[in-house]
């Protein structure tokens, strides 16, 4: 109720009318001098000599050689915080029973409010935290350049969520899922602001830890790919190039795959694919299964020759040689 003149250069247990004697003020100086800081309550006395309850924080003001210069004195009015009591009830027992940091705010997002959950993350008291701006114990680089931005956001929609990275108490970076409402009174006047942090470091590590590993695989996908395709490439050549006939066999006998050798026509070709091999040589089943057989236990070679007559009817003597294909130790 005072002017700025009338209070400028004045003792301040004047200039506010503090109801506390010189020897009480010098003592709560000195007690802010070797603390930096001090909370407490008072009274003080209004131009109608009406006593106000206060609450009050006093913290140090140091030069850049770290001396002290002066004091820096926060007030809140214990009247106007009494309409906040039940809402503040409510909100003190859901943030004790929270396993998550909770932080209430004033709308000069000094601290009011800081759960033991808190503590834990951030490894402040409430008594080293209360009524001092947020951002000096909620930060990080990044948060720092993100903080106007959620700012303005609250004041246009009360309420702001997101991811946001600050520094624990070890000032390891954690990252965290940040939900903020504002706060406001019967008469809807904002009066600070409520905000749950939730600690997401370990989903954020288990989500980059996967997509690395998708990524690794895919890689490893793709150049194990390639490199069958190029040493396939290579065997088909090789396959469809070789001076003799060449063919896969199923473990019935049975034509699987069949090279170009003397096979100009692919018509030619693709008649026998899923035939009898034994058809094919006009040879006995019987014989030729016996062969297939003996290879598939024995997973050696095996040399067969018998009599060949080719579709032009002329006949010749055939060597022909059985050789196991084995993939995952399996003929």
């Amino acid at each position: 109720k005072k002017k700025r003149g009338e209070i400028l250069g004045q003792p301040i247990e004047k200039a506010i009318g503090a109801i506390r004697d010189n020897t009480q003020t010098e003592e709560l100086f000195n007690k802010v001098l070797n603390d930096g800081y001090i909370s407490s309550q008072g009274f003080i006395k209004m131009p109608d000599n009406t006593l106000r309850n206060i609450y009050f924080h006093l913290s140090l003001i140091k030069d850049n050689q770290n001396k002290a210069i002066g004091f820096i004195a926060r007030i809140n009015d214990l009247i106007d915080l009494k309409k906040q009591v039940t809402l503040k009830n409510q909100l003190d027992l859901f943030s004790e029973n929270s396993f998550d940091p909770v932080i209430t705010v004033d709308i000069q997002y000094n601290i009011i409010q800081w759960n033991k959950a808190a503590k834990e993350a951030y490894g402040y008291t409430l008594e080293q935290v209360l009524y001092k701006p947020v951002e000096q114990f909620v930060y990080s680089d990044s948060y720092n350049k993100m903080r106007h931005q959620i700012r303005k956001e609250l004041e246009l929609a009360d309420y702001w969520q997101g991811q946001i990275e600050v520094y624990d108490k070890d000032y390891n970076i954690r990252t965290e899922l940040v939900t903020i409402n504002a706060l406001r009174d019967e008469e809807n006047n904002l009066y600070g602001y409520f905000g749950i942090h939730k600690n997401i470091s370990s989903e954020i590590r288990l989500t980059n830890e996967l997509k690395s590993f998708n990524e690794n695989l895919k890689s490893a996908i793709e150049e194990k790919t390639k490199e069958l395709t190029e040493k396939n490439a290579r065997l088909n050549a090789i396959y469809e190039s070789n001076p003799v006939y060449l063919t896969e066999l199923d473990r019935n006998g049975m034509i699987q795959t069949l090279n170009k050798f003397r096979v100009a026509d692919a018509n030619i070709k693709e008649q026998f694919i899923g035939k009898y091999f034994a058809d094919m040589v006009n040879t006995s089943r019987a014989n030729i299964n016996a062969v297939i057989q003996d290879v598939f236990n024995s997973r050696n070679t095996s040399i067969m020759h018998f009599d060949f007559v080719a579709s032009d009817n002329k006949r010749f003597v055939a060597v022909c040689y059985f050789a196991p294909v084995i993939q995952n130790n399996e003929v």
